[in-house]
């Protein structure tokens, strides 16, 4: 391939390689049963939707793990309210997710890192 089609193609942003940590995360999202990236970005759009503007600002970020969603937030009291909430949470994903299968959900205080 000659460096000017090479050039061409990267200014129309037609090539695109695959890293090996987007090769692994493809791979870990399809066998949680997410398809895609966008699986992850609406997922996350419905919990920050289903916690509230208050909650949303203290949630730090989420993990699927063995069938249980697990929620991680920078404030310890808005955990607990959280906890109040919990089977309502877990009809919803279970509802607009059911290729995830989700059977938990659980809340933590963020381990500091972002």
């Amino acid at each position: 391939m000659s460096s000017k089609s090479l050039k061409d193609k990267k200014s129309y942003g037609i090539r695109k390689e695959m890293t090996p940590l987007s090769y692994f995360l493809s791979g870990t999202f399809q066998k949680l049963g997410m398809k895609s990236e966008q699986d992850r970005f609406q997922l996350e759009q419905l919990i920050r939707q289903w916690i509230g503007d208050k909650a949303s600002n203290a949630f730090n970020r989420f993990h699927l793990k063995s069938r249980k969603l697990i929620l991680e937030f920078n404030h310890p009291i808005l955990l607990q309210e959280m906890m109040f909430r919990k089977q309502q949470g877990l009809r919803l994903f279970q509802q607009k997710f059911p290729e995830l299968n989700i059977q938990q959900v659980e809340f933590r205080i963020a381990s500091g890192r972002k």
